[in-house]
């Protein structure tokens, strides 16, 4: 695969950064408690449209005290600029000490004066490793939200830091931590910035020189091996010609420490990036072609033998069970999963991912029940965590919903789904394009509507910069074909229960949110069968516009011998009456084989495919 991240390397201090984006996500989109509303969002709620419910509004929780708190850091921010200026860094210093002057239990603010000391070339090591205990100490503080979800960077600051003071099996000790607190987000540790190993341009960042320092000290310590290995993974996004030594240096820590299940499972998640994220991955198409033994499917296999052996050295390693139970889902061996993903979620009930990919893996042994069970358990969670991938989840609980025929539940969670996505894209959305996908808010003046949605959705923003995002509307492109998908699978639930008209109505915002959608669009939508005859509609040339009357083509489909026929009808919903324009048959390849002429207006009949077209566009 070509490497789609090559850039220059990254100059600017990551975790300055990471802390920046961090504290302004905290500050925007905290979801716990509701945000005051005014008419213009109440509004739009009342519509009637399922995704504009409250439920996927933004959530503001800042308080008066966070308010305050974000304005005195960005303005150390700005002082900062791009973290280049060591006179503006020393400064920043000197306001932070302010900052934690005021707000003691604020991690994020030792910590960043703690990385900032760093990068000015603070030799002060004990007042920095203070800081960073101090940050590590008030992480878990429940009076200041976090920009980070683990410790796991702090400590690999910490190892820094040790190194810089020439502590250097305390650096080990503190790189062990590191990796032991999370061992799924390894960027947060050994990420430099950069994107090549040899770059060295981030005096806060462990670099190359530091592991190499460390094998030489320590050359019979299997971490400092384990340490190489996960370093040189950090870039192998970049270039996979980093794939090597990756691999070499854990299989040497291995060597050092056979009975080390963590180097086992860093092994296996290795060979799964690698059976993905790699040119050979991508040229692997024996799995498409049907083939067995391919590229992907050796590499996924050495994958899930490395997590195997993780699981039998500790027992008790959650993660590895998951990543197990996912090298079998790659595999196809969806049965053989599901108990490696009882075991994950046995011991991490929390772990919601596991949760949802074990109902993937149960809905390809048609338990749809029990996928939906295991989707509901992984929303509550995911609710509880804001997660961002919350809108899948929804999206999945639908496909399984429409499994058991319950359409109804099917239609709530596409719209949930709907509604998380709008939510997270109105801001790149054009106005224009808001309004062809929801006619509905036509009778809602541009400033009302645009007001309403800051309310629901950025409620921390003013109205003035809410409105002048929208001012251009020719950059705009919110609405793709993943969202298109979405209205175009609800449109499918609703030919599913027979509300024919409401499915057009989905169908024409997937087009109006998409342009290019209509082209990939299976117009032929079934509607009906029995046990030799599939009746179907052109969801694409349905036409209510005039009035009572209703317009649209459908085809019966003999299923034994795949002959069929194509029918222009007309359906006059205030009277129940039904009459085809015309009709023409076909034989199993498409040739014509008659015409049948053009029928008067007939009462609908029971228990006919004129009854079933009936119901579904009048009722």
């Amino acid at each position: 695969m070509e490497n789609i991240f090559k850039q220059n390397s990254v100059k600017v201090v990551a975790v300055v950064i990471l802390i920046i984006a961090g504290f302004l996500i905290y500050s925007h989109s905290s979801k716990n408690s509701p945000a005051p509303k005014g008419p213009q969002a109440l509004a739009i709620e009342n519509k009637g449209l399922a995704e504009f419910n409250a439920e996927n509004d933004t959530i503001n929780t800042v308080s008066t005290q966070d308010k305050k708190l974000a304005e005195e850091m960005m303005s150390i921010f700005k002082e900062m600029g791009d973290g280049k200026d060591n006179a503006k860094n020393k400064e920043a210093v000197v306001a932070l000490d302010k900052i934690i002057g005021k707000y003691k239990e604020y991690s994020d603010a030792y910590l960043l004066r703690a990385t900032i000391s760093v990068l000015v070339g603070d030799t002060d090591y004990q007042k920095i490793l203070s800081d960073i205990d101090n940050a590590i100490k008030f992480h878990s503080s429940t009076k200041y939200s976090s920009a980070y979800d683990s410790t796991g960077g702090m400590y690999s600051l910490r190892a820094k830091v040790d190194i810089l003071s020439n502590n250097y099996q305390q650096a080990i000790n503190d790189l062990e931590t590191a990796v032991k607190v999370d061992p799924t987000k390894m960027g947060d540790v050994f990420n430099t910035g950069g994107v090549k190993a040899e770059d060295d341009s981030n005096p806060t960042a462990l670099q190359k020189k530091d592991i190499d320092l460390l094998i030489a000290k320590y050359p019979n310590d299997y971490r400092v091996y384990m340490f190489k290995g996960l370093f040189y993974n950090s870039f192998t996004t970049y270039d996979e010609q980093y794939y090597n030594p990756t691999i070499d240096s854990l299989k040497q820590a291995q060597k050092i420490n056979p009975s080390s299940a963590l180097v086992s499972y860093f092994l296996g998640t290795v060979y799964e990036k690698e059976a993905f994220w790699s040119k050979a991955a991508a040229s692997d198409i024996s799995d498409i072609a049907g083939a067995s033994g391919g590229y992907k499917v050796k590499t996924n296999g050495i994958a899930l033998q490395y997590f195997h052996e993780a699981v039998t050295l500790d027992p008790k390693f959650a993660e590895a069970y998951y990543q197990a139970a996912s090298s079998l889902y790659n595999l196809k061996g969806y049965a053989e999963a599901i108990p490696f993903y009882d075991r994950a979620i046995e011991l991490d009930p929390n772990n919601f991912g596991a949760l949802n990919d074990r109902a993937l893996a149960k809905t390809y042994t048609n338990d749809y029940y029990g996928a939906i069970s295991d989707y509901s358990q992984a929303i509550n969670l995911k609710k509880t965590k804001a997660n961002s991938s919350l809108d899948n989840t929804y999206e999945n609980r639908a496909s399984a919903y429409v499994k058991t025929t319950n359409y109804e539940s099917a239609i709530e969670d596409y719209s949930r789904a709907i509604g998380l996505k709008f939510a997270s894209t109105v801001f790149i959305m054009s106005l224009p394009q808001i309004r062809a996908i929801y006619p509905e808010l036509s009778d809602i003046s541009d400033k009302d509507l645009l007001e309403g949605l800051r309310q629901k959705y950025l409620p921390n923003m003013s109205s003035a910069d809410f409105v002048g995002n929208y001012k251009d509307n020719s950059k705009k492109i919110g609405c793709d074909f993943v969202f298109a998908t979405l209205y175009s699978n609800r449109a499918d639930v609703y030919i599913s229960k027979g509300d024919f008209k409401g499915a057009t109505r989905e169908y024409t915002r997937a087009t109006h949110c998409d342009e290019k959608y209509t082209s990939t669009l299976d117009r032929w939508k079934t509607i009906s069968k029995t046990s030799d005859t599939e009746y179907l509609v052109d969801s694409q040339t349905i036409d209510f516009s005039q009035g009572n009357v209703v317009f649209l083509w459908a085809e019966i489909l003999n299923t034994n011998d795949k002959s069929y026929s194509k029918s222009n009808f007309q359906i006059n919903c205030s009277e129940k009456k039904i009459k085809s324009l015309s009709a023409t048959n076909y034989n199993s390849v498409g040739n014509i084989t008659g015409n049948i002429p053009a029928q008067d207006w007939q009462s609908v009949i029971p228990e006919t495919i004129g009854e079933v077209l009936y119901n579904g566009m009048c009722k």
